[in-house]
């Protein structure tokens, strides 16, 4: 199928603004809700300066729940929140499922392949999304079956589905990347028929062979959702005793996006699914159902030998006042803090010092990985403390230069690339925008799925991943990539549990250079902090006025040299 954003186009040109859009929405019969937006400082508009969900979360306070199609609730809305995303809910209650591509996880691939073992995906509404991404909508199926939300459907990596308990966010919508959504080829909501999912789709959906149909799931076991401050750990329980029952993932899945969407304020999806692939990855189908999640850190602090903590001679300066400043208040790691803190300061000041090794120069873009049981490694924690700090310093690095999902070579040179000339159908010079600030801080969260990428035959990820650390030069030589990206300054940080680690850094990239070039670091919980600490009480003006001036002083082409 073309997927080409040949032209796009937002909801009739007459329509000018967020409200417009959205009661032309609901005047058609569709079921919509308010979604935070993307401000003009690049934030967004929830105020969270870490928001893990940024542009993409609900603002009223149930959420998929709320959702509408009364021209008054609309109206009352949007004028509280003239800016905000418009949610079109997905499954029975609108007619329709959309699946959603992800270029960034590899989708753009995994269609091809899904398309050439079936059949191509028919014709339909198309919405492109601000990010790079598309969403197909199909007419939600009459057969009486179940269609839920589903990730890396049967497996294709890049390729989810939005149903029953889910939604997405349709045009004019706008993305954290600077980009809007757009319908596809003179297209929109209206006008624009839906085709009929195909059989060998529907199949796919339902879960086919595998038999992990979502209409097995029986509801009566879903678990209420909790509030702020719980959501982590009911979450985490309650993995825990799907996976006791022997439940599949994909109806674990289903069950988790429900829970998620009843918690107040709803937990955002893909942090869901993280605390589940936590808890399916690392333990067996039925596990006994009385462990708590308290039982099973116990039992990870008496399997797991801990290194003796790093001396206080590596907490030498600026640095080291920083996190002693941050330590009292957090459960986090004084390891995990630093070497995050190294790594942050290596990328905010771009290619400019560097440390000379004979002929090379040797730039300061450092990698990292944190070694440390889920939940209560606090490595996610570590790092929203050192972002905070740093969220002073430079803003338009924090909200820009900031990047996950790693898939392939491509992509990550796609981040940072050059600008580059293309020929088009016609033969007519097509230019591609290049990316001028070449900073780019990697951070990820589910470092396993980097390493499972990686080890695939044919994948460019681990040769483009050393380049990076190497040289900054990055180009691969295929004809459907031409993308080139020269002095990039990328710094990687990423998340990873113990199991994980060993599972899947195989002995190909334990000796190829790729392990070698990150700094592995074990961490975990320092201390008990029941109330979380008193870090608002802690002046860091001194020490952020400090670490601007370094940053300042390391924007100089300057050798560096042990004293």
């Amino acid at each position: 199928m073309n997927t080409q954003n040949n032209q796009a186009y937002t909801p009739a040109q007459s329509i000018t603004t967020p409200l417009n859009c959205a009661l032309e929405y609901a005047n058609s019969g569709k079921y919509i809700f308010p979604v935070h937006y993307i401000t003009g400082t690049g934030q967004c508009s929830c105020g969270t300066p870490d928001c893990s969900s940024p542009g993409k979360h609900p603002i009223t306070q149930h959420g998929l729940k709320d959702a509408s199609d009364k021209s008054d609730v609309i109206k009352d809305w949007w004028e509280q929140y003239p800016q905000a995303n418009i949610g079109l809910a997905t499954g029975a209650i609108n007619g329709c499922i959309a699946l959603d591509i992800d270029p960034r996880h590899g989708g753009n691939e995994s269609m091809a392949e899904m398309e050439s073992k079936y059949r191509e995906i028919p014709e339909t509404l198309i919405t492109l999304t601000g990010g790079g991404g598309r969403h197909y909508l199909f007419e939600y199926p009459q057969d009486g079956q179940a269609y839920k939300n589903k990730t890396e459907l049967a497996g294709y990596t890049g390729i989810d589905v939005r149903g029953d308990g889910g939604y997405i966010l349709v045009p004019p919508s706008n993305h954290i990347s600077g980009g809007v959504y757009c319908f596809q080829d003179k297209a929109d909501m209206e006008k624009t028929p839906l085709a009929e999912a195909p059989d060998w789709l529907r199949n796919l959906i339902l879960g086919g062979s595998q038999g992990d149909s979502p209409s097995r799931i029986n509801r009566d076991e879903i678990l209420n959702g909790t509030s702020e401050g719980q959501r982590n750990d009911t979450g985490f329980r309650y993995c825990a005793s799907l996976r006791a029952k022997n439940l599949s993932k994909a109806e674990a899945e289903a069950l988790m996006r429900i829970f998620a969407s009843q918690c107040t304020p709803p937990l955002p999806e893909q942090e869901a699914l993280n605390i589940l692939t936590s808890v399916y990855d690392r333990y067996p189908a039925g596990l006994s159902s009385e462990y708590s999640k308290n039982k099973i850190n116990k039992y990870e602090d008496r399997v797991t030998k801990y290194p003796a903590p790093l001396s206080e001679e590596a907490f030498h300066g600026l640095a080291g006042e920083i996190v002693h400043a941050i330590e009292p208040h957090t459960e986090s790691d004084s390891a995990a803090l630093l070497l995050q803190l190294l790594v942050c300061f290596g990328n905010i000041i771009g290619r400019f010092a560097y440390y000379p090794v004979e002929a090379s120069k040797h730039f300061l873009n450092l990698f990292t990985v944190l070694v440390g049981q889920t939940a209560k490694g606090r490595k996610g924690t570590s790092f929203n403390h050192v972002k905070r700090i740093f969220s002073s310093i430079d803003l338009d690095w924090v909200g820009k230069c900031q990047q996950d999902g790693l898939s392939s070579g491509e992509g990550l040179i796609c981040a940072v690339r050059d600008e580059t000339i293309k020929k088009d159908k016609k033969g007519k010079n097509v230019v591609i925008e290049g990316v001028s600030d070449k900073r780019m801080l990697v951070v990820e969260p589910e470092f396993a799925s980097v390493l499972k990428v990686s080890s695939r035959e044919g994948n460019t990820l681990s040769t483009v991943v050393r380049k990076a650390w190497d040289d900054g030069r990055l180009k691969i030589l295929t004809k459907n990539s031409p993308a080139t990206a020269t002095d990039a300054h990328i710094s990687m940080i990423g998340h990873i549990t113990n199991e994980e680690l060993r599972r899947y850094l195989n002995s190909t990239e334990a000796a190829n250079g790729f392990g070698n070039r990150f700094l592995w670091v074990c961490c975990r919980r320092s201390k008990c902090l029941p109330m979380g600490g008193n870090i608002e009480s802690v002046d860091f003006s001194t020490l952020t006025l400090r670490l601007k001036n370094a940053v300042y002083q390391a924007k100089k082409s300057i050798p560096l040299k042990f004293d």
